[in-house]
C-alpha cells in the first residue's frame, strides 16, 4: 500500500477539517426549542406566554384563566376585609372658551387601585357605570362598594369610556347642544395615599374638575380628566350623606 503524498496528506487534512466545519455549524444552526406555558395575570387575566423554567406564577398571576378571572372580581360586600365605597361628583360650570357646562355624561368602566409598594391594581369598579355627573347638586355618586384588605393604597386607576357633553354658550352661539365627549387617553393614573381599616365605611371620592378638564379642538370636544381626590371613614352602619348609588 503506498503511502500518502506530502500533498494527499495536506488534501485529506483539509477535506476533513472542512467535514468538521460544516457539521458544527449545523448544529449551531439548528434552532433550540424552548418549552413555553400560558399564565393569566390579574387584571385583565389576558394570557402570556413565558419559558419553562422561569417565574411563572408570580403575584397575581395563575396557570388557570379561570382562577385568574376569579381572582380578579372584587371581593364581595360580605366577604371579610374593609369596605370601600367609590364616588364621583360634581356640579354646573362654566368652561373658559366653551361656555358652560349643563350636563357631562361620564362614563366610568374601571376602577383600580394599587397598595404601597406593591405592582398588583386592586379592582374596584369592574363594570360600567354611566351618570350625569354636573347635575347631581354635589350629591356623590356611588359608583362602587366594595371590600378589599386592610392596607394602606398611594395609587389609583381610573378608565373612562365616550360620554357626552351639553354646552350653552351666548358667546359662541351654543344653545343647549349636546357633542361627543372623548376621553383624552384610556387610562388616568392618579397618586393620592388613603388607608382602608376594616369595621368601617372607607370613603374614595372624586371630585371632577370640569373647569380645566374638557378641551375643545378641531376634532372636537376631549376631557383630560383632573381630580381633586378626598377620603375619610364613617361608621359602618351609617349611610353616607347627599349620595346616590349608580346602579
Amino acid at each position: 500500500m503506498k503511502k500518502l503524498s506530502t500533498i494527499g496528506k495536506i488534501f485529506f487534512g483539509i477535506l476533513a477539517f472542512v467535514i468538521i466545519i460544516f457539521i458544527a455549524s449545523s448544529f449551531l444552526k439548528t434552532p433550540i426549542l424552548v418549552k413555553t406555558v400560558s399564565v393569566y395575570c390579574t387584571p385583565d387575566c389576558s394570557p402570556k406566554e413565558l419559558p419553562i423554567g422561569s417565574t411563572t406564577l408570580a403575584r397575581g398571576c395563575y396557570l388557570n384563566q379561570t382562577e385568574c378571572q376569579s381572582a380578579a372580581q372584587p371581593l364581595s360586600q360580605n366577604s371579610s376585609g374593609a369596605e370601600v365605597l367609590v364616588g364621583f361628583k360634581d356640579s354646573i360650570h362654566k368652561v373658559q372658551g366653551i361656555g358652560t357646562i349643563e350636563m357631562l355624561h361620564l362614563n366610568v368602566t374601571k376602577v383600580y387601585v394599587r397598595e404601597n409598594n406593591q405592582t398588583d391594581w386592586i379592582p374596584l369598579l369592574n363594570d360600567q357605570k354611566s351618570f350625569d355627573i354636573v347635575t347631581l347638586n354635589n350629591q356623590t355618586a356611588i359608583v362602587a362598594d366594595m371590600n378589599v384588605a386592610p392596607a394602606t393604597y398611594t395609587q389609583e386607576k381610573i378608565v373612562l369610556g365616550n360620554g357626552d357633553v351639553k354646552i350653552n354658550s351666548i358667546t359662541f352661539s351654543i344653545f343647549n347642544r349636546t357633542y361627543s365627549l372623548y376621553p383624552s387617553s384610556n387610562e388616568t393614573l392618579l397618586s393620592y395615599p388613603f388607608t382602608s381599616v376594616t369595621n368601617q365605611k372607607n370613603v374614595l371620592i372624586f371630585d371632577l374638575i370640569v373647569e380645566n378638564s374638557i378641551k375643545h379642538t378641531a376634532d372636537g370636544y376631549f376631557l383630560y380628566p383632573q381630580f381633586n381626590i378626598s377620603s375619610f371613614s364613617i361608621p359602618s352602619d351609617q349611610q353616607l350623606q347627599d349620595s346616590i348609588v349608580i346602579n
